[in-house]
């Protein structure tokens, strides 16, 4: 999730890199627009085997 805080603003985000020992696990980050466009809910979901879902979090950004 601060990954995604310190990146510019934009409509999509690219995970990190996962780490050698954490081979198995995969992120996928969701980005849905609110307001007028100047904030952000931002759902960040870890895999595990890529079926196993670990651990979900949300937060928001805002444009600055």
């Amino acid at each position: 999730m601060e990954y995604v805080k310190d990146q510019n603003y934009a409509a999509s985000y690219a995970p990190s890199l996962i780490l050698d020992e954490y081979a198995g696990y995969s992120v996928m980050i969701d980005v849905d627009p609110l307001r007028d466009g100047n904030i952000q809910k931002i759902t960040v979901i870890i895999e595990h085997q890529g079926d196993k879902e670990v651990t979900t979090l949300e937060g928001y950004k805002v444009r600055r």
